[in-house]
């Protein structure tokens, strides 16, 4: 439960949005959609994006059970990240705090402590590895355009949601493919490596604007077949208070 919940959460922080993008631009590149994406959603302020504080309501509706959970999270761009999930109400039997996680990523150190203990950054799956490095940027594609190591390959574009996307695979640790729509390039969808087996889609919606960047408030991810977790932002605070300092006191 503790990886599933870890690769939800990564999933999350996915900020975007944008108005329609000229056609004129060059977008035969993974790079040049990155960068179009970024220009999209806000171009050069996310420059002056150094932290982040995000709060979510989270319904997760699997097979046998349901749960319904809030999702806190902290960010100093780009190397630290705190996220604490609380379980709100869980299927009958689950004990108290089951469903409760918190992840914590500086650049000496992450871990994931969950109901069944502490569990190291570096031993995580690599699908997980890999999002969670990313989730601590404020914007995916700045994260993404400075990694070192990342292959990126722009495949052939896929209908989602009734709509045309550039279909862009990441190859890290592990791979994804990211969707941006062909008109507005906002970032769409997002497929990875399900913790359960197979692969889980993610669609990014409901864009609204915060301090002059274009962020998404509404992720639903469905599992393969095997259920859906859906994710609704309830309140984003851009450049607040937030050190590495305040950080570790909220992890101790």
């Amino acid at each position: 439960m503790r990886a599933f919940i870890t690769t939800c959460v990564a999933a999350l922080i996915l900020l975007l949005m944008s108005p329609t993008v000229s056609t004129a631009q060059d977008l035969s590149t993974p790079k040049a959609i990155f960068e179009a994406n970024i220009e999209a959603t806000g171009g050069g302020a996310w420059n002056d994006v150094t932290t982040m504080h995000t709060v979510m309501d989270m319904v997760l509706d699997m097979e046998m059970a349901s749960m319904l959970m809030t999702m806190e999270s902290w960010i100093i761009k780009p190397d630290y990240m705190v996220t604490k999930i609380k379980m709100l109400e869980g299927p009958p039997g689950m004990p108290a705090g089951a469903g409760n996680s918190t992840i914590y990523i500086t650049p000496e150190e992450g871990w994931v402590h969950g109901f069944q203990g502490r569990q190291e950054f570096s031993s995580l799956p690599a699908a997980q590895r890999d999002q969670l490095n990313i989730a601590t940027y404020a914007k995916d594609e700045l994260g993404l355009l400075e990694r070192s190591g990342a292959v990126f390959t722009l495949l052939e574009s896929r209908e989602v949601s009734g709509s045309m996307a550039y279909v862009i695979e990441v190859e890290g640790e592990a791979v994804a493919r990211r969707f941006y729509d062909h008109d507005s390039l906002l970032l769409v969808a997002l497929e990875t490596n399900s913790p359960m087996g197979g692969t889980m889609m993610s669609t990014i919606s409901d864009y609204r604007s915060s301090n002059g960047v274009k962020v998404a408030h509404a992720i639903t991810t469905d599992f393969g077949g095997m259920g859906t977790q859906k994710m609704t932002v309830k309140s984003i605070e851009i450049n607040g208070d937030i050190t590495p300092e305040t950080l570790a006191e909220m992890v101790k």
